[in-house]
């Protein structure tokens, strides 16, 4: 963003703005953030030393593979919304719960409510 629209958001003046600056880089150096200036436009980024730590965070998001069990539970899920843990293993035929805490782990699948019934 320019100075000048960044002074303006801020309601101060260019000098005023250029000191909060200033406070800002001082207080970020160390922290995984930096803020970038070329000619008038400043950003705020990720500092240089702290670049492989985000690259190794954003990639392990991207490997995350579903195993068949818990792909077939989730296209189950999905279908029959709401389902119980029972009716999915009663289609299934098999125990579904290892898939089910992959499942939750991932954010992928939430627990809303209960049965008011044993089991």
């Amino acid at each position: 963003m320019s100075l000048d629209a960044l002074a303006l958001a801020l309601g101060a003046d260019r000098g005023e703005t250029e000191s909060a600056l200033a406070r800002l880089e001082a207080s970020l150096a160390g922290r995984g953030l930096a803020i970038i200036r070329q000619a008038d436009m400043v950003q705020m980024t990720t500092a240089t030393e702290a670049a492989p730590t985000v690259q190794r965070y954003l990639r392990s998001e991207e490997h995350v593979s579903l195993s068949n069990a818990a792909l077939e539970v989730l296209a189950l899920i999905a279908y029959r919304q709401p389902a119980t843990r029972a009716q999915i293993e009663s289609v299934r035929g098999v125990n579904s719960d290892s898939p089910l805490r992959t499942l939750v782990r991932l954010g992928l699948v939430v627990e809303v409510d209960r049965l008011d019934q044993p089991g």
